[in-house]
């Protein structure tokens, strides 16, 4: 089981078996940084590939640490109306990303119950999905506009 998928599994795991308002906040919190990974992966890997000896380099954890959250954001909520599977990572990263900035930020007295949880939990795992069925005309557009910055004029 690689990273990503150890996130889902234990922010699933924390909400189904943990009590507490600070247990569900930190395991909505992992299920973005899953989708988070996922995104970073993609970049790195169509990037630069995804031999073993390309992942342990230098430059692979470069492009891998270039992805910034607020980037992530504005590509998801601009991303093409056309593209549903675009859209549909979208949704889930624009929505993943606002629920983790509540969890890590607000004061205590917000609350996810655990239904809430185990849905954004689930849409994490979904979007992750997502992710791995985009073409490879897809991947390489995506990592693209996640890491290289536009200059507009």
């Amino acid at each position: 089981m690689d990273m990503i998928q150890r996130h889902l599994e234990y922010a699933d795991q924390w909400v189904r078996n943990g009590h507490g308002l600070t247990i569900k906040r930190r395991a909505v919190s992992t299920a973005y940084y899953a989708v988070f990974h996922a995104l970073a992966r993609l970049c790195a890997d169509e990037l630069l590939g995804s031999e073993r000896e390309t992942r342990n380099s230098k430059d692979y954890e470069r492009i891998y640490r270039a992805l910034e959250h607020k980037t992530l954001r504005s590509v998801f909520q601009n991303a093409p109306k056309d593209n549903r599977a675009l859209r549909q990572i979208g949704d889930r990263v624009v929505l993943l990303q606002s629920k983790r900035h509540d969890a890590d930020y607000l004061p205590a007295r917000h609350v996810f119950s655990k239904a809430e949880s185990l849905d954004l939990i689930a849409s994490a795992r979904s979007a992750v999905t997502l992710i791995g069925k985009l073409s490879a005309e897809e991947r390489r557009a995506l990592a693209v506009r996640l890491i290289i910055r536009d200059r507009n004029p």
